[in-house]
């Protein structure tokens, strides 16, 4: 087929992507068919007729999106290549095809990449995209032997001319100490959204797996069951939790409510909207899975909160 006839076809399934919604859920470290699709000179293309080819997620920004490494099935060796298993086979992940993608173009999922294919693909990652920093010597001439670079992620030390890279936080590399107060702690300050994740204590059981989701999703989650367990136990008066939990409400930037709503979440989400907190909806899947719902999905505990529903 030429490739005059090749784009067609992709611009049509590429139109379809555009204005299909998608309630895809992704994490990094996992392995999606992704429609890539047809692109230019050595850029990667897609194969089949929905244009897709392995993608690891490799950094997660949003819910929509995040840093893919497209694989090749064919065993390639170089420093933009890392080998990894995929599906029981091995495969070559491209560092030099690093790019943002869009969830609209993941398909189905393929599996985790396990933690020494993981650590591999990071420490090469970092040693690929900072190689320009190797020649940083060149524009520095009065760097001397034993003289350093430092950025908070990695260490390069010029010894007897030789430049040698040390990667903070990756096991096998040396580390620097000095008087000088590190700790990987003092760099993940990213401001996040905290989110106050609203569910019946139906979903106790729950409760871990809605606190990894809301982390998956970038935010860092407000779980009134995992700050208070099951009201403490009943040790204290629950009006006391309660209140804990209204407080905690007013202090989250949003309401996540997960599962079916009862008396108290429908409370919880009375205050949410009278602060004009955003409020976002999500349902279990298979007990453990979480996607998110629209308001007209959305499920009360009970007959007598139907007559709420309308007021979400």
């Amino acid at each position: 087929m030429d490739i005059i006839q090749l784009l067609r076809d992709w611009f049509r399934f590429k139109l379809k992507l555009w204005n299909k919604g998608s309630k895809i859920i992704f994490k990094q470290r996992e392995l999606w068919w992704c429609s890539l699709g047809i692109n230019l000179g050595e850029e990667i293309f897609g194969k089949g007729e929905k244009f897709t080819r392995p993608v690891l997620i490799f950094k997660k920004f949003t819910s929509n999106s995040f840093l893919g490494l497209p694989l090749t099935s064919q065993p390639k060796a170089g420093s933009w290549y890392v080998e990894v298993t995929q599906a029981g086979k091995r495969s070559s992940v491209m560092l030099n095809q690093a790019r943002v993608l869009d969830r609209k173009r993941l398909t189905n999922r393929i599996g985790t990449l396990d933690d020494q294919d993981w650590q591999a693909v990071c420490q090469k990652f970092l040693e690929f995209f900072t190689l320009d920093k190797l020649f940083y010597k060149k524009s520095h001439p009065n760097l001397s032997a034993g003289d350093q670079w430092e950025n908070p992620k990695l260490r390069f030390n010029y010894k007897s001319n030789q430049p040698s890279l040390s990667i903070e936080g990756v096991a096998g590399s040396k580390q620097d100490m000095s008087s000088q107060f590190i700790h990987r702690a003092l760099e993940l300050n990213q401001d996040k959204p905290l989110v106050y994740t609203a569910f019946s204590k139906h979903y106790f059981y729950a409760r871990m797996f809605i606190s990894r989701f809301a982390l998956d999703e970038g935010a860092v989650p407000l779980n009134p069951f995992m700050i208070f367990d099951y009201y403490m136990l009943d040790s204290i008066q629950r009006d006391l939790v309660t209140e804990g939990n209204n407080n905690l409400v007013k202090r989250a930037d949003e309401l996540w409510v997960f599962g079916p709503i009862s008396k108290g979440v429908l409370a919880e989400i009375k205050i949410a909207q009278k602060m004009q907190k955003p409020v976002k909806y999500f349902q279990f899947i298979n007990g453990t899975q979480i996607m998110a719902i629209s308001k007209e999905e959305i499920e009360m505990e009970g007959e007598e909160l139907q007559i709420f529903k309308s007021e979400l």
